[in-house]
């Protein structure tokens, strides 16, 4: 499966409770051994929310593995439906054109089961979060 991102095609990696959540650090490391984009660049976000990057994968994966890090928004809407947006950390934009895509939004459950879509900024992915509850919630087709 894939989710688009203004127009460019990106991967997704799916995880059944959101994504990366509450993963610990040896598995998170296995997955970026198999991952096209292993190399980096990694990306955390500083005191003030802003994206930099971190060449340390192992530095990279202690602050990933906090949820509090990464997870912008979650809301859980009636039978067991979940919209979530975070902080990617890894750049999806493949074609390695234009700026990183770190943001990313996914619904898990109800009729719109694995929607994603991924963001260049946070505020793109704010507002990306309040279109995917409206869709999650069957107000948008």
């Amino acid at each position: 499966m894939s989710c688009k991102a203004r127009g460019l095609h990106v991967s997704r990696f799916s995880l059944k409770n959101g994504p990366f959540k509450n993963f610990p650090p040896a598995p998170l490391l296995a997955i970026i051994a198999l991952m096209p984009n292993r190399d980096g660049p990694f990306y955390k976000l500083d005191d003030h929310g802003n994206p930099v990057a971190e060449p340390d994968v192992r530095r990279w994966t202690e602050w990933f593995e906090h949820s509090e890090n990464r997870v912008l928004w979650s809301d859980d809407l009636p039978d067991g439906v979940q919209v979530s947006t975070g902080f990617l950390g890894i750049d999806h934009n493949h074609s390695r054109r234009g700026p990183p895509i770190l943001w990313g939004t996914k619904i898990f459950g109800g009729p719109r089961d694995q929607y994603c879509d991924r963001y260049f900024s946070r505020d793109d992915a704010l507002k990306g979060h309040d279109a995917a509850v409206r869709l999650a919630k069957g107000y948008v087709s």
